[in-house]
């Protein structure tokens, strides 16, 4: 059996003519075929003999050929991948092109598909067919881009105790496409547990959140390093006396926060000086050493001992003298002394002087210090008291004699004792000079005796004097006599002149002869 396929222009069988080499019992349309009207003609054969040819009717008019595009599923991709080609096939293998839906997600250019951003589009494949064929429907797939993965890690950052937590910051590795900072549309927020109260440690920044067009976030943490405050320890100055043991040391601080006070401090620095109880004037160092606690390192400062001169009480020996006298020699007592110490640690002595000197009248006067030097003390000078006495005056009232009956004589009285060329003019009363004899008293020896007496600088010594009263003078006048010769002398008769203080001759104890 054989086969021929025709072609006509129109159902009349217009222009019918046989189609070149279509013999076989099917035959597949060709572009030549549009428009046009085919038909078939069958000639059977047994083998030996052919039959009668037979001729189909005219079908028609031929339509383009359809056509169908095979797209297979897209992969997802990723913000940032690189290009990759479509390969979408039509059945007529005539082209395909490509459209993007969502070209905010991909753009298409030829078969090139350009990942712009995150999201998801639907890329068309089309083909619109042509003289023979028909257009084929499109097919369609979905393009997932994910969003890329941008790691943000915090920033290492680092305070000390008591300050305000820093600024937190983040970096950020993944960027696609040139992007940086600017494609994130709200930051992560960086935190930690800490504050300005918090003690000295590591502690995490963590992150949270995060949004952007074309990534998620893959957040990392970082660490805040809170060191330790700058505690400055200064040794308080201190001062003592020379032999005085070391006072108590103390130390001030600054540099506490967040209302920490001493408390704060596990050990106390130990404050120390090579200066002791027998260490002489001068400054030394108050020297810190040590300390801990946990939220401050120690800054140690220095103190100054200042070891000050002690004390020492020079005191002027009390003196006396007698008026006109030189003065005598001064001498100082001293009270204070320490460590041991004496005379000897006194480089230069005070000076001890007075206004006073051998003619300088009788009372007290100050015996005063001035100057002294010492390494390891300073004087305290208490003047002493230079007590001039009275001279001592001897007054002796002077031997007087006198008759018996006569009034007492004037007395007088012989001084010895003046200094300083004084005589009687330095006496202010004289001694009283008296005796118990008057001019009644018999004869004999009596005492001329001293009683009081005044002056400014001298005391008296006095001295009794004698008073000698001598006899009177009697005249004895034998009186004359007369006899006649022959008789026997008369009684002879004396008289008497002389006689005082209303005696006569009873006062005769044995009377002259006559």
């Amino acid at each position: 059996t054989t086969f021929q396929w025709y072609r006509s222009d129109d159902a009349n069988g217009t222009n019918k003519a046989a189609i070149a080499g279509a013999t076989a019992s099917t035959y597949d349309l060709t572009s030549a075929d549009v428009d046009k009207y085919i038909s078939f003609e069958v000639t059977p054969h047994d083998g030996n003999n052919a039959g009668n040819a037979v001729e189909s009717s005219l079908k028609g008019a031929v339509s383009k050929i359809s056509q169908t595009i095979t797209f297979g599923a897209l992969a997802a991709k990723t913000y940032g991948d690189a290009n990759f080609t479509l390969s979408a096939t039509a059945s007529s293998n005539l082209g395909v092109t490509y459209t993007s839906s969502n070209t905010s997600v991909a753009i298409v250019n030829g078969s090139t598909v350009t990942i712009i951003g995150a999201g998801e589009t639907t890329i068309t494949a089309s083909q619109a067919g042509d003289a023979s064929y028909a257009a084929a429907t499109n097919a369609t797939q979905l393009l997932t881009v994910n969003k890329a993965v941008l790691t943000a890690t915090a920033d290492d950052k680092s305070k000390t105790y008591g300050e305000a937590n820093p600024t937190f910051t983040i970096s950020y590795v993944g960027f696609m496409n040139g992007d940086d900072a600017n494609a994130i549309t709200t930051e992560p927020t960086a935190s930690t547990g800490a504050d300005a109260t918090t003690g000295v440690g590591t502690y995490d920044i963590d992150l949270a959140g995060g949004t952007a067009d074309n990534y998620s976030f893959n957040l990392s943490s970082g660490m805040l390093t809170i060191g330790k405050a700058v505690l400055t320890a200064t040794a308080d100055d201190k001062s003592k006396a020379y032999g005085e043991v070391n006072p108590a040391f103390t130390i001030t601080y600054t540099g506490f926060v967040n209302g920490d006070d001493a408390n704060a401090i596990t050990t106390e620095p130990t404050a120390s000086t090579v200066a002791d109880a027998t260490t002489g004037v001068g400054t030394y160092d108050i020297n810190l050493a040590g300390g801990t606690a946990d939220n401050y390192s120690f800054n140690l400062g220095r103190g100054t001992l200042t070891i000050n001169k002690a004390v020492l009480i020079a005191t002027a020996d009390d003196k006396s003298k007698t008026y006109g006298e030189a003065n005598p020699t001064f001498t100082i007592s001293y009270s204070g002394f320490v460590n041991g110490d004496d005379e000897t640690a006194i480089i230069t002595e005070s000076t001890a002087s007075t206004l006073a000197d051998a003619t300088t009248g009788v009372g007290t006067y100050n015996i005063d210090l001035a100057g002294g030097t010492a390494d390891n003390y300073s004087f305290s000078l208490a003047s002493g008291a230079l007590t001039i006495n009275k001279a001592v005056l001897t007054a002796t009232a002077d031997d007087k004699s006198k008759t018996y009956g006569e009034v007492n004589p004037t007395f007088t009285i012989s001084y010895t004792g003046f200094v300083n060329g004084d005589d009687e003019t330095a006496i202010t009363t004289e001694p009283t000079a008296s005796t118990l004899a008057d001019a009644t008293t018999g004869v004999g020896t009596f005492d001329i005796d001293l009683a009081g007496g005044t002056a400014d600088n001298y005391s008296f010594n006095l001295s009794s004097g004698m008073l000698s009263i001598g006899k009177a003078v009697l005249r004895a006048t034998a009186d004359d006599k007369s006899k006649t010769y022959g008789e026997e002398n008369p009684a002879f008769t004396i008289s008497y002149t002389g006689f005082v203080n209303g005696d006569d001759k009873t006062a005769i104890t044995t009377e002259p002869t006559a």
